[in-house]
């Protein structure tokens, strides 16, 4: 089983050994006016916010055609604030062969049910099994792209054939919780298997949104 890491950030390298391998993620300042054109922002979001946002979806797209065109087979895809505390873990990918979450985060449908959710939240995590569980979308997504598992290139095509899921591009975990929507994305593992790095991820152009609390490494 291979385990990418998309990276961006030089300084984020020295933690990763030779059981990753670095994938090289789009520079944001080499996003140019015809790509930015192409995707959807609030209309008050800045540009290097926005091209942010659009280097890392457009690392995570090629991420999957890398699959694609290497037909390569249990791929773990992690983003370079993320490690994996324990590769033993691993095994319980194996059997798998749909678009699996191994990280993220509990959230709400909506954004301004967000503070209700998150007095119910533990109640949710108190649900789950160990293992493999459904994702409840008629009452909470997951969010975030920090790590996901994709079987073979057949699964990587067809949720590379599916974004942008509208029109024009959101952010990658945006265009992952539109097809939980759909119901194209429906699994994820608890607890998590790959796990944050808060320090690294508070430095993050996203970190002004999801206001990671410090000392919460995993985000189930």
């Amino acid at each position: 089983m291979k385990v990418f890491v998309i990276n961006a950030y030089t300084d984020r390298r020295e933690k990763y050994d030779d059981k990753y391998e670095l994938f090289p993620a789009i520079w944001w300042e080499t996003i140019d006016d015809e790509l930015l054109s192409k995707y959807h922002f609030r209309y008050n979001a800045k540009i290097p916010f926005r091209k942010k946002v659009i280097a890392c979806a457009e690392s995570h797209k090629n991420m999957l055609k890398h699959i694609i065109s290497n037909n390569l087979k249990e791929v773990v895809i992690i983003e370079d604030d993320c490690i994996i505390e324990d590769f033993s873990r691993l095994e319980e990918l194996k059997t798998l062969n749909d678009f699996t979450y191994i990280g993220g985060d509990i959230t709400s449908l909506t954004l301004n049910k967000s503070n209700a959710f998150r007095k119910t939240k533990e109640h949710v995590r108190q649900s789950l099994k160990l293992g493999i569980n459904k994702i409840d979308i008629t009452n909470w997504r997951i969010a975030h792209a920090c790590g996901y598992y994709i079987p073979n290139k057949e699964v990587a095509k067809k949720i590379l054939d599916l974004i942008p899921v509208y029109t024009k591009g959101r952010a990658i975990d945006k265009e992952y919780m539109m097809l939980q929507e759909k119901k194209i994305i429906k699994d994820f593992i608890y607890p998590a298997i790959s796990t944050i790095n808060i320090k690294e991820a508070n430095t993050g152009f996203n970190f002004s949104t999801y206001k990671l609390p410090n000392g919460v490494q995993k985000y189930y």
